[in-house]
């Protein structure tokens, strides 16, 4: 069954739609976070659950302020971001750099920060180990909220391929 569900999440990230140049980004942050850090550096800081939580956040509520705005000064968020490609993955879902804050703005409407935000943490959850390692995932699907909407939750429900992926 989660063999199914990774090939309608592949299908579907390569439709192509508004956010493909943020799955475009998200395709070469991901890559810069396995090729740039150690699995213990990302593990260390952190990194993949901060990330897949942020994104999972925007993806689940994107017209909600508190989760279009990152605070740079949180240790917890700074020590994440530390990792090289980890604040580019935030860029390429809509983020955008101030002194303290990553910001989306207030201009982007709810769609746009959704649909980014499913390109980003999609970019984050799908490659070439992914699918060994949902495999030995037998969590149930969230109820249906639509079809990619679903499908990115529960591709959020199952982050640790994101850790597995960086680790092959």
């Amino acid at each position: 069954m989660a063999e199914d569900d990774l090939a309608a999440a592949l299908a579907m990230s390569m439709e192509p739609n508004e956010a493909s140049g943020a799955r475009t980004a998200g395709a070469f942050a991901v890559r810069r976070l396995r090729e740039e850090n150690t699995a213990e550096t990302l593990k260390e800081a952190n990194s993949v659950a901060v990330l897949t939580t942020l994104l999972g956040n925007l993806v689940k509520n994107p017209s909600e302020e508190k989760f279009r705005r990152v605070k740079l000064s949180n240790p917890k968020i700074s020590k994440a971001l530390s990792c090289l490609g980890a604040q580019e993955l935030l860029l390429s879902a809509g983020f955008v750099k101030s002194e303290e804050l990553l910001e989306v703005p207030s201009s982007s409407t709810p769609e746009k920060v959704k649909a980014d935000a499913e390109a980003a943490l999609e970019a984050a959850l799908t490659g070439p180990h992914v699918e060994s390692c949902a495999s030995s995932d037998r969590r149930q699907r969230p109820p249906e909220v639509g079809a990619r909407s679903s499908m990115v939750l529960y591709l959020v429900c199952v982050s640790s391929m994101v850790l597995c992926m960086i680790l092959y």
